[in-house]
């Protein structure tokens, strides 16, 4: 008993006291007790793992800064794609922008081929800066949209996405399980 005591500080009795504290009100009024009581104690098995803020902010001071590498030091591994989307991580409209882009690179220029509405957003100088930063040089920006539809399939009538539902195995089996339903709008939820 000394030894397990010797492990615990008075901050770790006392986290310990209110979890229970806390599982125990929670318990009062739950409509699901036996959830409420593996989640209390799952978090007190895991309670032992924390860390004092003391010990956090120690920590921190000796950790190296985030944020992007140094101008001519991006990681050579990866795609040029996965590469910039590291690079761009703080900047999230031009990472979502060069997610939705394809990346070409001829030599010194590096081409987005995007959808219209992501290109006010590759505009955007941060994308220079993340390019130099893993090329290791200024490169030149080219923006292309892409073609009007091409991107996207040709609509589908209605009757066509209503056949395509009513042969689904699970709205077939749906409809054995209740003979007298009926099936009566169909939406494409793609649209």
């Amino acid at each position: 008993m000394r030894a397990m005591a010797a492990r615990l500080s008075e901050q770790d009795l006392t986290r310990y006291l209110q979890m229970a504290i806390d599982l125990f009100s929670q318990l009062q009024y739950s409509l699901q007790p036996r959830l409420h009581l593996e989640l209390g104690l799952l978090r007190m098995v895991h309670a032992g793992r924390l860390k004092s803020i003391e010990e956090v902010l120690k920590g921190m001071g000796s950790a190296p800064p985030a944020g992007p590498l140094p101008h001519g030091r991006g990681s050579a591994t990866g795609s040029l794609k996965d590469r910039l989307l590291g690079a761009a991580a703080q900047h999230k409209f031009l990472q979502d922008a060069i997610l939705h882009s394809q990346v070409v690179q001829d030599g010194a220029t590096v081409e987005f081929i995007a959808p219209k509405e992501f290109l006010l957003a590759l505009r955007d100088s941060e994308l220079s800066k993340a390019l130099a930063t893993v090329l290791g040089r200024p490169a030149k920006i080219k923006l292309t949209p892409t073609a009007a539809g091409a991107a996207e399939s040709p609509k589908e009538s209605a009757d066509d996405v209503t056949q395509r539902a009513l042969a689904h195995p699970e709205v077939q089996r749906f409809q054995q399980m209740f003979p007298d339903a009926q099936v009566r709008d169909v939406r494409n939820l793609k649209e």
